[in-house]
């Protein structure tokens, strides 16, 4: 998987962005349309300018609204991440000497750093929460 774009695009929440078609994306009010997440409850994502930017760079002229963003070769949704993430973390050492699964930095890695940052802003536990798609704060107090 080569896609850089598909590499650096999902929303900062972190959610995966593999499965999106055109059809959940709002260009002209700034949302991602994130269906049938983990936590059962689609809900809106707010693009940052960024993400909006390599969308519309993207946005093919006669778009079919079915289509996948970031279609894998052979042209069905992408189901795993780029080895690029990986290498990288190899590279930096995060996991240099951690042999517990639990604590090795991964993609996931990213949703956690995301309600941190935010909580070290001093943003609201709830707009964390409602940021997050979590159904509860229990996961938001782990912060």
């Amino acid at each position: 998987m080569k896609d850089p774009e598909f590499q650096k695009s999902p929303p900062y929440n972190g959610d995966g962005c593999g499965g999106f078609k055109w059809a959940d994306i709002d260009l002209q009010n700034e949302i991602i349309h994130v269906k049938d997440p983990k936590s059962g409850i689609s809900r809106p994502v707010y693009m940052t300018p960024q993400v909006k930017d390599m969308l519309l760079e993207r946005l093919p002229e006669n778009v079919d609204l079915s289509s996948l963003i970031f279609p894998g070769k052979n042209g069905k949704k992408k189901k795993l991440i780029s080895k690029t993430f990986f290498r990288i973390v190899h590279k930096l050492g995060f996991n240099d000497g951690i042999t517990d699964p639990r604590d090795k930095v991964v993609f996931h890695t990213l949703r956690h750093t995301f309600a941190s940052w935010l909580a070290i802003k001093g943003i609201p536990i709830y707009t964390i929460k409602e940021l997050m798609g979590h159904k509860s704060l229990a996961n938001d107090r782990k912060i």
